[in-house]
């Protein structure tokens, strides 16, 4: 048993009932070993990537290029790994940053004017959330999941992991140090400039 949800029109959870029924989320292990439904879908025209979370907590990226994953430590520290050549064409073998971990912001600064503008720490985060699917699927550019003739008509996409969707432009009358930031950023910032309190435990960090 399956259930979808999309997420944007570019990005979609797939819940699937396991041993336990709904409660508990299927790993990249259990689904590799049950079927061949993680390959069926990162070979499909409309499907950019896919991804799961294993059983140790590393995240699993599949395309149609190939496989690979990465795992955050305590110190919210990146470790990225691939055999072969990396499917998200990020990285070259043999580059040196690939041979530590690297923070959430030189994350930011590695994947900006890829494919996957910021891929690490955003699959990271949304796998944090109990809501997340058990799969998670984005769309290739131009690709719309939802159903057809969905009322109302969309003519934009938003949710997916590729550029187009990820990088947005941010104009602020006052001065941020950071060049890129991420979204989550500017409400905290927003306050603080306002004069507000921050609440603590929010994703976003203040710029100023």
């Amino acid at each position: 048993d399956a259930v979808s949800m999309v997420s944007g029109n570019g990005m979609s959870h797939l819940y699937l009932k396991g041993k336990n029924g709904w409660e508990s989320r299927k790993t990249f292990e259990e689904i590799s070993y049950d079927s061949l439904l993680l390959d069926e879908l990162r070979q499909r025209p409309e499907i950019d990537i896919v991804v799961t979370e294993g059983a140790d907590g590393s995240i699993h990226l599949q395309t149609e290029r190939g496989h690979s994953s990465f795992k955050v430590d305590r110190r919210d520290q990146i470790w990225y790994q691939f055999d072969g050549r990396d499917p998200l064409g990020i990285f070259e073998n043999g580059d040196d940053r690939l041979n530590r971990s690297f923070s959430f912001d030189e994350s930011l600064q590695y994947t900006f004017s890829s494919n996957y503008p910021d891929v690490f720490v955003q699959m990271h985060q949304i796998f944090k959330s109990d809501r997340a699917g058990d799969v998670i699927v984005s769309a290739k550019p131009g690709y719309d999941l939802r159903k057809k003739f969905e009322h109302p008509l969309h003519k934009s996409g938003h949710g997916g992991l590729h550029p187009l969707h990820m990088r947005i432009p941010l104009l602020c009358n006052h001065p941020i140090p950071k060049q890129l930031v991420r979204s989550v950023d500017i409400y905290p910032t927003m306050l603080k400039l306002m004069g507000k309190p921050v609440p603590s435990g929010l994703d976003g960090r203040c710029l100023v």
